[in-house]
């Protein structure tokens, strides 16, 4: 007899393609494909043609297929995709909105095509990309480690292992909203950096824009991993975050060097500098820490400031004006 409260898996057998026959889809459990995959992540490959004729028909077999599961993840495998139109990758989108209203995500595996499009029209910036269903699995793999059922951001673990001697450590700054300091060991290739982008992106939407990057535990780097920093970099960005990267080995750097990718990244030597660094704005001046916890100049009540304002001690009654640059007056 089947559970009524159990998560529903119909999936189609088989392909399955628009009246056209122009493009093609198949769903299937990620386990099926990656063993090592987490539970609750579903695999639709695509083929053919995606253009604003085959939209409606993928759109129209998504929402089934969604509909019909409650798979948490999805990831689309489009390497099969010979040409898409950008009206059409607004399908993509859709998916998105759909499973991160439940609490989802989406990850897509693109090929040329999809990827040039994606990169052109800035979509890109929205959704994590893959090389492979593997790389997919790891990225999951880590934004899964800290989400247990009916957990909330604030429950986030502070140190995070893989069990292949990958580790994530994550300090809080207390004195810099959004501020964190990730400390990662470890080598880092595509899978671990897939790994290590998951947990760090997990906590980004949490709201931890301010990033310093801890690199000394980091014993070797590939291209890919690289991409998954840059992958961060772009997160924290599209957010009007920040990214510094501290402590790095010399031969890293090197290599960061050599492949040109150090033209991105902010650079420090230590922690203070990099928090320091992460504390000023664009024009280079220290930003204002609100809301603004200070005591009153009179009569050392303790007082909150949300933003620059002029008002009277709840206590006191003395006139106090908090400026711009976080400052207290009399009056």
């Amino acid at each position: 007899m089947e559970n009524p409260g159990a998560p529903r898996r119909t999936l189609p057998p088989e392909r399955r393609t628009d009246p056209s026959g122009s493009l093609g889809l198949t769903a299937k459990p990620l386990v099926v494909q990656v063993p090592e995959a987490p539970e609750g992540a579903l695999l639709v490959e695509m083929d053919g043609v995606l253009d604003t004729t085959t939209r409606g028909w993928a759109d129209n077999e998504f929402a089934a297929l969604l509909k019909d599961s409650e798979f948490q993840a999805l990831v689309l495998d489009a390497r099969g995709i010979e040409w898409v139109s950008s009206q059409a990758c607004g399908v993509f989108i859709t998916v998105l909105k759909t499973l991160r209203g439940r609490g989802g995500t989406l990850t897509v595996v693109p090929g040329p095509a999809v990827r040039e499009k994606l990169v052109l029209i800035g979509f890109s910036q929205f959704i994590p990309l893959a090389a492979d269903p593997a790389e997919a699995a790891a990225f999951l793999t880590g934004a899964a480690a800290d989400r247990a059922p009916g957990a909330s951001t604030a429950d986030l673990p502070r140190e995070v292992e893989d069990g292949l001697g990958h580790k994530a450590v994550f300090q809080s700054l207390p004195d810099l909203p959004g501020g964190l300091v990730v400390r990662y060991s470890g080598t880092m290739d595509r899978q671990a950096g897939a790994w290590f982008y998951g947990l760090v992106l997990r906590r980004v939407e949490a709201g931890h824009v301010r990033l310093a990057l801890n690199l000394s535990g980091l014993q070797w780097v590939a291209s890919p991993g690289i991409g998954h920093l840059t992958g961060i970099l772009k997160a924290v960005k599209l957010r009007d975050g920040r990214l510094v990267l501290f402590g790095i080995p010399p031969k890293i750097y090197e290599v960061l060097q050599l492949l040109g990718f150090s033209q991105f990244f902010e650079i420090t030597d230590t922690e203070a500098e990099a928090v320091a660094l992460l504390k000023r704005n664009s024009a280079g001046t220290e930003e204002p820490e609100f809301p603004k916890i200070f005591k009153c100049p009179i009569c050392g009540a303790r007082t909150r400031a949300a933003k620059p304002m002029r008002g009277r001690c709840k206590s006191c009654k003395t006139l106090l004006q908090v400026t711009d640059e976080g400052t207290v007056f009399l009056g």
